[in-house]
């Protein structure tokens, strides 16, 4: 809850950017009821314990087509007691091609849309052929919230010293490096070593400082700071005749900034091996606890794809 609160605060201040060139142009403007309902339920289908859960529930229904937060949010969502708009949905629909009900076991997560959300889907993709507005959006916001708090969350884990002095070893820079060159994205950026190396040192200097001084007048100046920053260096192209066609984007210097930030993450937190350990723990737990809700119940009720399609449900609701 607390996550869709900052990604709905992010979002509301990029909303109010894109309002005004949209206003600029004498163009109908993004409802904000319509943002604040996304941002609220964009990660509505992320069951406890985040994305390493759904690693694990990923390979519990591998045979049957797998588990994906995403599709799982438009499952909810798309529900009929919700009455949710198209344009909603729209904003929330980060993959436009269906799941199939079989995969190898071999085979990577596929992301996409369950199939029983289909007939919902199509009429979206009926109404509208390209991402909305409010997608971007609402992408955007997440990507800035998880980049910005999650370096928040992980001082508070680690303490100030700690991340300091990961962030000052020596493999760092090289780390982040292989991390940004393996996205398609940045692969053919000239001098991207030299960008990197740069970018990082104004990280460093511009708001880990002050994050790290043990202030928290200047923690907040810091966090805001950045958020603002991203948000101040947006390219807005504004689509006259479907203005919810509209796009925003990063440009190369803010993009960048913002992939070494998620990089930070990675490699100080999730390659860790407290969270490593961690991951092994959560896999038994979510096994266990799907056993519990479908297998253990329902032993006499037969196996067959849909039972075990309830039973992930059953699990992602129920944990």
């Amino acid at each position: 809850m607390i996550h869709s609160l900052e990604v709905n605060e992010i979002a509301e201040i990029i909303t109010e950017r894109v309002n005004n060139h949209l206003l600029k142009n004498d163009l109908p403007t993004i409802d904000l009821n319509l943002i604040h309902a996304a941002t609220f339920a964009h990660d509505i289908g992320h069951p406890p314990f985040g994305h390493s859960a759904e690693r694990s529930l990923d390979n519990i229904m591998k045979c049957f087509g797998g588990f994906e937060s995403n599709a799982q949010t438009i499952r909810i969502v798309t529900e009929e007691s919700h009455n949710v708009t198209l344009r909603t949905v729209a904003a929330l629909l980060k993959h436009k091609n269906v799941i199939p009900l079989k995969r190898e076991e071999e085979a990577n997560l596929i992301k996409g849309y369950y199939q029983e959300s289909s007939i919902f889907v199509n009429k979206i993709l009926q109404t509208y052929n390209q991402p909305v507005i409010e997608e971007y959006i609402i992408e955007l916001a997440d990507d800035i919230s998880n980049a910005i708090y999650d370096i928040k969350d992980m001082v508070g884990f680690f303490s100030r010293n700690q991340f300091a002095n990961i962030l000052n070893s020596n493999t760092i820079l090289s780390l982040i490096l292989e991390g940004i060159t393996s996205n398609p994205n940045y692969k053919n950026i000239d001098n991207l070593e030299r960008i990197i190396n740069c970018l990082f040192n104004e990280i460093k200097d511009n708001f880990l400082e002050d994050f790290l001084s043990g202030q928290i007048s200047r923690e907040r100046y810091a966090l805001n700071k950045i958020v603002i920053e991203f948000i101040d260096s947006l390219e807005f192209y504004i689509n006259p005749a479907k203005p919810y066609y509209s796009k925003i984007q990063l440009p190369l210097h803010s993009s960048l900034k913002l992939a070494i930030l998620i990089q930070i993450t990675k490699i100080c937190f999730l390659k860790n091996d407290i969270n490593l350990k961690f991951e092994i723990r959560i896999d038994d737990y979510i096994k266990r606890i799907f056993n519990f809700l479908f297998f253990d119940n329902h032993k006499n009720r037969g196996s067959d794809t849909n039972m075990r399609l309830i039973g992930m449900k059953k699990c992602v609701r129920g944990l």
